[in-house]
């Protein structure tokens, strides 16, 4: 593609524009898409007319796994404006013709200074890999909002653009679960839009729900009015008062004839017959098909997800030029350390015991204030070293039969049992210290504060009660 301007600020070779300072690469879908070459330019023009292959480029460029590509400013070339929820929300916009780039400028100018504000940690777990992508692509276009938008071809039935276009539509409820990390995380407030009902066996949303017999599971069946005819009080379908000479009703029983409804008889209920197995039955089940997997659902069984509208905080911009590592699977195989379901299972029993034996126990937490700047600071490794020695020095004063447990990555939560508030306090205030000290001396060139504190446990709390009303204030640290 070779065009002449009478500017010199515009240069076309072949498919490269320049203009000032920016390059520009032109695509047109064929055998030459190449999505790993265009990170040499700055700003990628699609000269794709048919939608389809145009969603497909577009799909190519945001799921790459180089951040410098999935990045990358994307305009159209063309005069259409595109609806297609992955054309409209994942491009940059569209320009009518290259003599118009000047217009789109500014744009691409402030998406690439924002793009060269973004570190990029390493990341393992790929719950934080998705969170960055989507903090990253909001962050550079300048968006807050991450809306659920209704897609005919999302596999839910609801698209977050920035974040579903990473899952194929049968794995898409996984982004659910992942926003909710991230709002957990405080990276991303939250408000509730819609409930949606998903497969128990592959959480497709794909559902054909079904009337079917009781009996058989067929939705093969035939409804008719059931009768009750007043005078003697018979019951039954509208087809055994039917008569083969006239439209007349007469009641099988009495041999009379059912001419006001009302007065003579009525309707209370509907019959349904069966049609494979020729059960009647008059209240049916309602299942529901799933159409990916084949599933036959009961309605009661359906798993139930809120579809929510999310807005950035002010901490996930922070994390969306900071990035966002997620190190609580690998905290789990730190030693002396349970999960946080056994945890409250464990102070379940604990408060059990305590209501029998008349005695004092106690839960405490040590939470590391500013732990997203220090996990940048310190990365992955030294920070799992960090909270494995916390882990540690806490086993070493505590009892034995004490459990510990990490309830997200900064704070550790942990029981102290059979002793009494004022004598476990004393034990904590030295803690604190012994702690201070570990770490001035471990990590001499980061500064790590701590916060360490404990209360009694409480008879007639809940388990969530007794564990929530403890770490909550940690949350606006």
């Amino acid at each position: 593609m070779v065009s002449d301007f009478d500017t010199d600020q515009i240069i076309v070779e072949d498919n490269i524009v320049t203009y000032r300072s920016l390059s520009y690469f032109i695509v047109e879908i064929n055998d030459k898409f190449r999505p790993d070459e265009f990170d040499k330019y700055d700003v990628i023009l699609l000269d794709i007319q048919d939608e389809s292959l145009l969603h497909f480029a577009i799909s190519e460029i945001r799921t790459h796994v180089n951040p410098r590509i999935y990045l990358k400013p994307i305009f159209i070339l063309n005069t259409t404006e595109y609806k297609e929820v992955i054309i409209s929300n994942l491009s940059d916009g569209v320009v009518s013709s290259i003599s118009h780039i000047p217009s789109i400028e500014s744009k691409i100018i402030s998406i690439l200074s924002k793009i060269e504000r973004i570190n990029h940690p390493k990341v393992l777990g790929f719950d934080s890999q998705m969170i960055n992508r989507t903090l990253n692509l909001m962050y550079t276009r300048g968006k807050k909002n991450l809306e659920p938008l209704p897609y005919f071809h999302s596999g839910i039935g609801y698209y977050y653009p920035e974040l579903s276009i990473n899952f194929h539509h049968r794995d898409e409820s996984a982004a659910l679960k992942i926003l909710d990390i991230a709002e957990n995380e405080g990276l991303f407030q939250s408000e509730f839009y819609e409930r949606v009902y998903l497969c128990n066996n592959c959480n497709g949303g794909y559902l054909n729900y079904r009337e079917v017999c009781p009996k058989c599971n067929s939705s093969d069946s035939k409804s008719q009015d059931l009768v009750h005819h007043f005078p003697c009080a018979y019951v039954g379908p509208i087809d055994d008062f039917r008569n083969s000479i006239d439209d007349q009703l007469d009641c099988p029983k009495c041999n009379k004839t059912l001419r006001h409804i009302g007065v003579d008889y009525d309707k209370p209920s509907v019959l349904y017959t069966c049609n494979s197995c020729h059960h009647r039955f008059q209240d049916y089940y309602t299942k529901a098909k799933c159409t990916t997997c084949g599933t036959e659902n009961d309605v009661e069984h359906l798993v139930a997800h809120s579809i929510k509208r999310f807005i950035m905080t002010k901490k996930g911009e922070s994390v969306a030029i900071n990035g966002y590592i997620n190190i609580e699977k690998q905290l789990e195989t730190i030693p002396g350390t349970v999960t946080m379901e056994i945890f409250k299972v464990l102070l379940q029993y604990e408060l059990q015991r305590l209501h029998t034996a008349g005695y004092h126990s106690n839960i405490g937490y040590l939470h590391v204030e500013r732990a997203a700047q220090v996990s940048g600071i310190l990365g992955l490794e030294k920070q799992k070293e960090l909270m494995s020695d916390l882990v540690q020095m806490l086993r070493s004063n505590i009892n034995p039969s004490d459990f510990v447990s990490f309830y997200n990555s900064s704070t550790i939560i942990f029981s102290y049992v059979d002793k009494n508030y004022d004598d476990a306090k004393i034990v904590i205030d030295e803690m604190m210290d012994l702690s201070n000290r570990l770490i001035s001396k471990t990590f001499e060139k980061v500064k790590i504060d701590l916060k360490m504190d404990l209360e009694p446990l409480t008879l007639g709390n809940e388990v969530e009660q007794t564990v929530n009303s403890m770490v909550f204030p940690l949350s606006k640290l």
